[in-house]
């Protein structure tokens, strides 16, 4: 299989906050069960106006509610896929005041990539904080390997002279489905009896349900970086989870940081919100970053071998794999495999 990058990678070379919306569906994540737009980990995590320009999308395939919505006076049943909790929020700050997502944070360089290939997702963005720049490598992708399986990693060089961090981790249970703006006056949040636990060390788990009996969800989410473990002070902010840290440097000038995410739904769950909870917290990953991407990738090698696709037109071969029907083992169809 070539490797040819103008094949197999659908790439952005700059910041353009008016196209944001338009990337986070084009550069979208699938594995057949779960689905994730590419909104920006650092506005999931900042406050007020940074957030308007995206949306934080995460799906289940399948899971859908048809809860009754008042439309124009009249009460109708309105099935919606649901837009699941954003556990991939996501910051650093240097003081602990000015973090990294917020709208007066300069980016002069970024660069957004898709490698069809693995579907893996990159973004490479230089900012500034308090006059400081910061390089950032970001890596995410749906384990195909895993299908309940969400992984966001963070490199992050520091400039010389950094001692500390602050880290901020959000899990925001108060989602809705607002993303098409004529809807909202029906359409809102979908979750109901929503309950978070949190621990000190960086792990999360919350559960919620559908009006349909049966449709229960749980998701764990843990926050960890290459050094030592460090205790996270935990704030509920309503529905929204706020996880904060101080990481020391001790003369290092990377940092690597990673987001592990599972999700589980309905009969895959045991009874009891509590019991649900403790066993996706359970099936949170211990492995290596470097495992989880090889088997991830090595499953995607075997989806592009059963549909060889060889044109003389690099640039209307990588449309095509874009768009290309590909169906994941093991898994029911949740949108574009990509």
């Amino acid at each position: 299989m070539r490797r040819d990058k103008a094949r197999w990678q659908v790439c952005f070379e700059a910041f353009d906050a008016e196209d944001e919306r338009r990337r986070e569906a084009l550069l979208a994540l699938g594995n057949g069960q779960l689905s994730w737009r590419a909104s920006a980990p650092e506005v999931s995590a900042a406050d007020g106006a940074a957030r308007e320009r995206h949306y934080a999308g995460f799906y289940r395939a399948g899971w859908y509610d048809d809860a009754r919505r008042d439309v124009n006076g009249e009460t109708v049943r309105l099935e919606a896929l649901v837009n699941l909790p954003d556990p991939f929020g996501l910051s650093v700050s240097l003081d602990g005041c000015q973090w990294f997502g917020s709208a007066d944070v300069p980016q002069p360089r970024y660069r957004q990539s898709l490698r069809m290939d693995r579907a893996q997702l990159e973004r490479e963005v230089t900012f500034e904080l308090a006059g400081h720049a910061f390089r950032l490598r970001e890596v995410r992708l749906l384990s195909l390997a895993d299908p309940e399986l969400a992984v966001l990693r963070w490199e992050l060089e520091c400039p010389p002279g950094t001692e500390r961090l602050f880290l901020r981790s959000v899990l925001n249970g108060g989602v809705e489905n607002a993303l098409v703006k004529k809807n909202r006056a029906y359409e809102g949040g979908r979750l109901l009896d929503l309950c978070i636990d949190a621990s000190d060390d960086g792990r999360a788990a919350l559960s919620a349900r559908l009006s349909t009996p049966g449709r229960r969800l749980a998701m764990a989410v843990q926050t960890r970086h290459d050094g030592a473990p460090l205790p996270w002070r935990c704030q509920r902010q309503g529905d929204r989870l706020l996880q904060q840290s101080e990481c020391r440097l001790a003369g290092a000038h990377r940092l690597v940081i990673e987001k592990r995410v599972i999700v589980q739904v309905d009969d895959e769950l045991p009874d009891g919100a509590p019991r649900a909870r403790r066993q996706v917290l359970e099936r949170l990953p211990t492995d290596p970053f470097a495992r989880l991407a090889l088997r991830h990738a090595r499953a995607w090698r075997e989806i592009w071998a059963q549909a060889p696709l060889a044109l003389s037109d690099a640039e209307l071969e990588r449309p095509l794999r874009l768009h290309a029907p590909t169906r994941p083992p093991r898994a029911p169809r949740c949108g574009p495999s990509r």
